[in-house]
């Protein structure tokens, strides 16, 4: 549902978006960094029975197609600006739930709730002829980020396979 949903939210509401100058921003997460792009996998994981099930990896993965979709969604839709943004490690129910050996040696070093919400408050309220405001673009601390890590960990990707993930994705509409 990470990567699946917002792509049928956006089918059933790309008619509107002649209705003034609509903007999506997509919150990703930061552990996309550690994910290549795959885009064929879109099965529920109660589908995936026998296979390794990795809910970190799974998670990882998804984040990353959700960055990957937004750059596909900001040439598909012209008229509609997309951008992503990850608002860090904060302290959150999730990732003491899902990394609680990291959230307990982080303890005290990660972000507030608030203080990983400032960068999606200001990409929602900037104007839209704002100069910052770069269509299909990776935001972090209010900033233009890479999507890939200087390392790679093997997640460039080209735009063929962002064609190929929208693509696969439009099957399900």
């Amino acid at each position: 549902t990470e990567t699946l949903m917002p792509n049928l939210m956006l089918a059933a509401d790309a008619p509107h978006a002649q209705l003034g100058k609509p903007r999506v921003v997509t919150v990703t997460s930061g552990g996309m960094y550690t994910a290549p792009l795959e885009s064929c996998d879109f099965d529920p994981p109660i589908a995936q029975a026998g296979r390794n099930f990795d809910g970190v990896k799974l998670y990882a993965m998804h984040k990353r197609q959700q960055v990957a979709l937004t750059e596909h969604w900001h040439r598909s839709y012209p008229s509609i600006t997309f951008v992503s943004m990850h608002p860090g490690w904060a302290e959150t129910p999730g990732v003491q739930n899902a990394l609680p050996s990291f959230s307990a040696q982080m303890q005290g070093k990660l972000r507030t709730p608030e203080q990983g919400a400032d960068t999606v408050v200001w990409l929602a309220s900037l104007p839209s002829d704002a100069r910052e405001l770069q269509g299909g673009a990776l935001y972090f601390d209010r900033q233009q980020v890479r999507k890939q890590l200087w390392f790679g960990f093997g997640t460039h990707h080209s735009e063929e396979a962002i064609k190929e993930l929208g693509e696969n994705l439009h099957k399900y509409i």
